[in-house]
């Protein structure tokens, strides 16, 4: 029991480092760009992850037909940041973020069905209101029933993200963790740096030396100090319980957000963040 708690405290610790990323993140894609943004994330994302799983760790690199487990977690989560940005091209961040979050109902499922994960009437209810909370704290609007390229983007986001984390989960339980750290970080980074290159090249991707890029940046340490403690409690818990609880996250961006931005308090932001703590509260709770 004190491990099963000790493991849903690092899910909670990394959804609301997460959050903190998040935040720099939307300041700086507004300052930078989303393509520059994601370029200087994932180039303080990956070092600092390659160093903790490399520095005085028993590392193992035996490859067999297991190790394409973590390489798809990485080729579809760089994927999923990919047609996030497309789709933010098209539309704006309160119709994208509750849409991709329904890439959780992806990973329960597919969890249950393939990996064999238990899940109760509670845990049930506390999916339910994560995804809930998403529409509350991000009100979609009418654009949404308008058909246009952009879905197509949102349907991949919805299914690259859900896939990353059953094939994490699956890298983990069957190569371990610092091996899936290891190649779901390089291979995501691998993707977004090809994929920015090609559309934009290094010129042109407008990359200035001045104190905006400290935003993406600080998204791109928050980001890979989250990962690594997710990894180790996505260990024990289950990708159908860790997924949803990153609901916090959004609590979190989205109070600091209210806080240091001065942005709108709505009351469905309010209905958002109590549904969301609920469902943390029910995800959290073990049952007999």
């Amino acid at each position: 029991m004190k491990k099963d708690h000790s493991n849903i405290l690092l899910i909670l610790v990394a959804a609301f480092l997460w959050g903190i990323g998040d935040f720099f993140s939307k300041i700086g894609v507004t300052a930078i760009g989303p393509w520059s943004a994601s370029f200087i994330r994932s180039a303080f994302f990956l070092p600092i992850v390659l160093v903790y799983v490399l520095y005085d760790r028993d590392f193992d690199f035996s490859f067999d037909s297991a190790s394409i487990y973590p390489m798809l977690a990485g080729l579809f989560i760089g994927l999923g940041i990919i047609l996030s940005r497309l789709s933010l091209s098209i539309y704006e961040v309160s119709l994208v973020k509750p849409i991709q979050r329904l890439s959780i109902l992806i990973t329960v499922i597919l969890s249950v069905v393939f990996l064999g994960e238990e899940i109760d009437k509670v845990k049930v209810v506390g999916v339910g209101l994560a995804v809930a909370a998403f529409f509350f704290l991000y009100p979609l609007g009418s654009e949404i029933l308008h058909f246009t390229v952009g879905h197509l983007y949102l349907l991949g986001l919805i299914l690259a993200l859900g896939l990353s984390t059953v094939f994490l989960r699956l890298g983990i339980l069957k190569k371990g963790v610092d091996f899936t750290r290891f190649f779901r970080a390089v291979m995501q980074t691998a993707i977004i740096f090809s994929t920015v290159i090609f559309l934009y090249g290094l010129v042109g991707l407008s990359i200035t030396l001045n104190l905006d890029i400290i935003y993406p940046a600080l998204n791109g340490i928050f980001g890979a100090v989250a990962f690594i403690l997710f990894c180790r409690g996505l260990e024990n818990v289950g990708a159908s319980r860790a997924k949803p609880m990153m609901v916090l996250a959004t609590i979190t961006t989205v109070t600091l957000g209210v806080i240091l931005l001065n942005e709108n308090l709505f009351l469905s932001k309010m209905i958002g963040i109590l549904l969301a703590s609920l469902a943390l509260i029910l995800l959290s709770t073990e049952t007999a």
